[in-house]
């Protein structure tokens, strides 16, 4: 990230069979978390990435003929939201990212792991709430994805 790349985590997925609301919301991402470094770095002993993540809230699942979607929401509840999409004749996700009502992020991809790559490779906002990255598993990915630019 120092460099000018960036890091996204790749999330597990809803599974059919987990209780019985899953079923609605299958194949959505559990959270959805992007990446930055801490303002204050340089005097960091150790280095850490801050991350933002927003949690699935099934609640707010939704589904057309040509869509379904769902809403995220950050913990604690924040003016941040994100809203996903499974656009059904494409088979492609597309996001967005808000700050109240102002679009901050927009991206597509085919795959849900592209997509989230694409969503995600733009990083944090400096005022999104945000906690240190320690494990996998405190924003949900099964994978992390890092990308490098040439030459570094």
């Amino acid at each position: 990230m120092l460099a000018g790349g960036f890091v996204s985590f790749l999330p597990g997925v809803i599974e059919t069979d987990w209780d019985d609301v899953a079923h609605r919301v299958a194949g959505f991402p559990v959270a959805i978390s992007f990446c930055g470094l801490p303002p204050d770095l340089g005097r960091q002993s150790v280095p850490f990435a801050l991350t933002s993540s927003y949690w699935i809230t099934p609640a707010t699942y939704w589904e057309t003929e040509e869509a379904h979607g769902v809403h995220y929401r950050t913990r604690p509840a924040s003016a941040f939201r994100l809203s996903l999409l499974y656009l059904k004749r494409t088979q492609s996700w597309a996001g967005r990212k808000y700050r109240g009502e102002q679009l901050l992020v927009e991206a597509t991809g085919r795959h849900i792991w592209e997509f989230i790559i694409n969503f995600t490779g733009q990083g944090r906002e400096a005022d999104e709430p945000a906690q240190a990255f320690l494990t996998c598993e405190d924003v949900a990915a099964l994978r992390v994805y890092v990308w490098v630019p040439p030459g570094h």
